[in-house]
């Protein structure tokens, strides 16, 4: 699909439009989801080569555009899954890509500072995001701010390749386009593994939470998902654990490896978003387990 912002031309493609319910998750490319969300590297790898295909048709279809930023969506100090998927696209692309051709790595952050949360409401406002309501979904983007004017000197004039695993309501591509309104690239091409029609995902946003969850939804598999040596701990992953209740997190600490409980407390650190009261009892058992 092909639109024009504001003296840009951009255009979104995706590997299966979503435009009816129910989804049939026992279709192959649904398979792997839950797990690439959660930052399975075996799942991440899964679709690479098919999005790489739709970043090729897109360079090649912009022909006179050379130089390229691959980027994803922000986030604050723990990768999202589609962080993953990005800069594993950037070593992939880079192999075949034209002499003449360039393509970097962007990635974008939030500005804001973030916050504990408050109570479970605000936690799963914020961290449940593919179960909100269309209404808290803009209300939490228009919270958020991003980094994107900060690199106008690199985003001006250039190709943006913007990859994102879902897209339900169109909320955080329409928040970001206005940022890359204000740098002007000559084009951006969104890319995505699911596209769900815009009228459906904005009847029916929690259709992205049954997405996240089509598998993977007991403790053992969940277990043994986070201790898996290909796995990097996203944002949903750790989301997950700590909406855990407290003797099920103590068990998913207790059987991660040092070195795994090492990365996680400092993720955690960064994030700055498990700060406070509500998780105080959890962080205190993490920090313990050293």
């Amino acid at each position: 699909m092909v639109a024009r912002m504001a003296g840009i031309s951009a255009a979104t493609q995706c590997l299966k439009e979503i435009d009816s319910l129910p989804v049939d998750f026992d279709q192959a490319l649904f398979a792997h989801y839950p797990a690439m969300k959660m930052g399975v590297g075996s799942a991440v790898d899964h679709y690479i080569d098919p999005l790489a295909g739709l970043a090729k048709n897109a360079m090649s279809a912009h022909a006179d555009c050379k130089h390229w930023i691959i980027t994803a969506p922000p986030y604050q100090a723990i990768p999202a899954a589609a962080n993953l998927l990005c800069w594993q696209l950037l070593e992939v692309l880079n192999q075949s890509l034209p002499d003449d051709d360039s393509l970097t790595l962007l990635d974008l952050h939030y500005t804001n500072a973030q916050t504990g949360a408050r109570d479970e409401r605000d936690f799963r406002l914020r961290y449940d995001y593919s179960n909100n309501s269309i209404e808290d979904r803009i209300k939490e983007r228009n919270r958020l701010q991003d980094d994107i004017v900060q690199h106008a000197a690199v985003l001006a004039g250039k190709g943006v390749l913007v990859i994102n695993d879902i897209k339900v309501t169109g909320t955080q591509q329409r928040h970001m386009t206005q940022s890359f309104e204000q740098v002007k690239p000559v084009h951006v091409e969104w890319l995505y593994i699911f596209q769900v029609d815009t009228a459906l995902g904005t009847k029916h946003p929690e259709i992205e939470h049954q997405i996240n969850s089509s598998s993977l939804q007991t403790v053992a598999e969940y277990q043994q998902l986070i201790c898996a040596d290909d796995t990097r701990h996203t944002a949903r992953c750790i989301s997950r654990l700590f909406n855990h209740d407290l003797d099920d997190f103590k068990t998913l600490v207790d059987v991660l490896e040092p070195h795994k409980r090492t990365q996680l407390l400092a993720l955690v650190k960064a994030e700055q978003r498990f700060d406070g009261d509500y998780f105080a009892q959890k962080i205190a058992y993490l920090k313990q387990r050293f």
